[in-house]
């Protein structure tokens, strides 16, 4: 069986980890298979698969930026922070008018120091966070979370539905309960779909694959381009690992080859150096 690379942008159910889709993915192609960003298990929406070679993407595109919808649910705060998790406290809820909704989720666009999910992938001391059932809630480790853009998309009784577009490891069950905070409410979430990852949306993602047949892989040279490209035409000093001068001020620059990714370069103090080469069988010939 010929050797199998490319990134498939696969619109996960609900119900399946990310490891579950990596692993059938891993199935069908008998190639090593990465992914750029753990969804949960409940929530949909686009996840890239990086398969073969194309696994030295990952940290790359696992560094771009997310756009999620998700629901806030109002009333209920739960150890899981959505509403599948035990329920911990109810409470009544505070009204806001549907202009006051609005100026409540816009005031989410900056830089939040919060918890994570206890419910979450993320180790601590050296073992995944949703396997620990004894924690204490004040020990959960804290992360930087960005949202660069917010806005409301419907009220609805109970419920809110929005948008936010955040940075790499951001946490949206922790920005809602954030959000309901602000609104002097309890809330948990009760879905997320996430609509890009990059530069890809959900729209161009595929249903779940099933054999080799239904693979359909992106076009590599577009999941780069939230980094500045250029074409070298001698790539000779990047196969020597020689410092490259170019005029760019941005940390990280991407070599074409062919149109496709050949090599991630990293701004040092004398220029350029190769932080990773990206090519793979014949993109070097």
């Amino acid at each position: 069986m010929k050797s199998i690379h490319g990134v498939l942008a696969i619109n996960k159910p609900s119900g399946m980890t990310s490891f579950d889709v990596c692993h059938q993915i891993k199935k069908i192609t008998k190639s090593k298979v990465g992914h750029t960003g753990t969804l949960d298990p409940d929530a949909t929406g686009v996840l890239l698969v990086c398969v073969g070679s194309t696994t030295k993407y990952v940290p790359f595109l696992m560094g771009q930026s997310k756009v999620y919808e998700s629901i806030l649910h109002l009333g209920l705060h739960t150890h899981s922070l959505d509403t599948t998790g035990q329920i911990l406290e109810k409470a009544d809820i505070q009204p806001h008018s549907i202009e006051e909704w609005r100026e409540l989720v816009a005031s989410m666009v900056g830089t939040h120091q919060l918890p994570v999910p206890q419910v979450s992938a993320i180790k601590v001391d050296g073992e995944r966070l949703y396997k620990q059932t004894d924690i204490d809630p004040s020990l959960l480790p804290i992360k930087t979370m960005k949202v660069y853009d917010a806005s409301l998309i419907q009220v609805n009784d109970d419920q809110i539905k929005l948008r936010m577009h955040v940075s790499s490891g951001s946490y949206i069950r922790s920005l809602n309960v954030e959000l309901a905070r602000r609104s002097h409410n309890l809330g948990t979430t009760s879905s997320i779909v996430r609509t890009h990852n990059g530069q890809v949306s959900v729209e161009q993602a595929q249903t779940m694959p099933t054999s080799v047949d239904d693979l359909h892989f992106l076009n590599p040279k577009t999941l780069f381009e939230t980094f500045p490209c250029i074409t070298l035409d001698d790539i000779t000093p990047i196969l020597h690992g020689k410092i490259i001068e170019l005029d760019y001020e941005e940390p990280l620059v991407c070599v074409l080859k062919h149109d496709l990714p050949f090599a991630m370069l990293e701004k040092c103090d004398s220029g350029y150096k190769v932080k990773r080469g990206l090519w793979y069988e014949d993109v070097c010939d």
